[in-house]
């Protein structure tokens, strides 16, 4: 038989056994204390990623077919929210929400001064420079695309953090002073590390070229967006040489006095590839069942990404530091009180990287006296943005039930009430 047929074969058994696996998990979740507090479509949403995650680790690795880019279209069309996309060069591009009218509500654009001022028309919206930004980096282990729900929690923590800012006259601050600029940067197996940190820098420095002061720029990452906040901020503290045996353009250098307004790293992937050892202890044992992530799909997602640095000669060791956390040496983080003004780090409660999460906090809470961990009661993997994976439970203006993603509001307002 034929890998092809084998193939062909395995996903038709994977469809076969996913109802049967939805029912499962309905039925038992009642009897696990740790998930019976969830709702039922909770249940049926994580069930499914955590068996569709299951499959792929169990077949050949596809490019992904979705771009950032159309995403992000379908999302504005969607909202009637206009466009407003800027090249960075390098293949990324900057996908914004705010710089152009208004956002307002999830459901739809309302006219915002900005409109009114460019005759009132969508295509007519003028381009402003925002004040604050929110500079994000997308998940989806540097396979897969930003995804809609994601912009919906980007949308709503801008809306709500910009409740009781004050401008520097004194003015309440309006529901558009946070803008937000979600990098859209080139996939694996397209581009490997360390391409993504390189366009990451491109998107940091556009920010600064266009006057935004660096205490008003909040970067925040979700998993690998996350790992790829923390190639930042190392990449901010200790500039990566050009690196020849890589084939790639030197990393752009950053104006290394510059002080960001805070980092946030939503379940970051801490540990690309936890050692062997590692794996059978901590949260990477107790939580594997529960998480959306198993173990097993860390390892292999991050043995890929790293199998082309890993054959590099001595490149790895030199590399190392910036993208995992035990590759860091002691000392490394080190000045990063001088670079970023607050920092705020979360994980789910029940996702398997947990621990290593918690520990990557405590590191930067050596070296920076502003740092706030925060553990998300019951929670999985990325667990604060797929509250808004169904388009009726949240929007900007709702009531919040889950105290963490108060929390996550009232510190991106805390960082920007600082700003200048």
């Amino acid at each position: 038989m034929s890998d092809r047929i084998k193939h062909l074969f395995a996903q038709c058994v994977y469809a076969i056994a996913f109802p049967f696996i939805i029912v499962y998990a309905l039925i038992t979740a009642p009897f696990i204390p740790k998930i019976r507090h969830k709702k039922r479509r909770r249940i049926i949403l994580e069930a499914s990623i955590r068996w569709i995650q299951w499959c792929q680790i169990r077949l050949p690795m596809k490019r992904e077919k979705q771009v950032s880019r159309d995403n992000y279209k379908v999302w504005c069309a969607k909202y009637g929210v206009e466009e407003d996309i800027e090249s960075l060069g390098a293949g990324a591009e900057l996908l914004w929400i705010g710089r152009k009218g208004a956002v307002r509500g999830g459901r739809g654009a309302e006219r915002g001064p900005e409109r009114a001022a460019a005759g009132g028309s969508i295509g007519s919206a003028a381009v402003r420079t925002p004040r604050r930004v929110i500079l994000y980096f997308h998940g989806g282990a540097f396979i897969f695309c930003l995804q809609p729900f994601a912009i919906n929690f980007l949308n709503y923590i801008r809306h709500e953090a910009s409740k009781g800012l004050k401008e520097s006259d004194g003015s309440e601050a309006d529901s558009e002073s946070i803008a937000v600029a979600m990098l859209a940067y080139s996939l694996f197996p397209d581009a490997t590390f360390p391409t993504q940190l390189h366009q990451a820098v491109l998107a940091l420095r556009s920010l600064l070229d266009q006057g935004i002061d660096p205490s008003n720029i909040i970067v925040m990452g979700d998993s690998a967006g996350g790992n790829l906040v923390v190639q930042l901020l190392g990449h901010l503290l200790h500039p990566i040489p050009s690196i020849p045996s890589l084939k790639i353009d030197p990393i752009p250098a950053i104006n290394t006095n510059i002080k960001l307004g805070g980092a946030y790293l939503l379940s970051p992937w801490a540990t690309m590839v936890p050692a062997e050892s590692h794996r059978t202890k901590g949260t990477w044992k107790s939580n594997d069942g529960y998480d959306i992530l198993s173990t097993k799909a860390v390892v292999f997602g991050g043995t890929k990404i790293l199998q082309t640095l890993r054959e590099a000669p001595g490149v790895f060791q030199a590399l190392e530091p910036y993208i995992t956390l035990h590759g860091a040496p002691e000392g490394w983080w080190a000045g990063l009180e001088k670079r970023v003004g607050r920092v705020l780090v979360s994980a789910g409660e029940l996702e398997v990287m947990c621990g290593d999460i918690v520990e990557m906090g405590k590191r930067f809470g050596e070296v920076h006296k502003d740092v706030e961990v925060l553990v998300v009661k019951g929670g999985i993997h990325n667990d604060p943005t797929f509250d808004f994976f169904f388009e009726d439970e949240l929007k900007p203006g709702q009531e919040v039930d889950g105290k963490e993603l108060k929390q996550i509001v009232d510190w991106a307002r805390g960082v920007f009430a600082v700003g200048r």
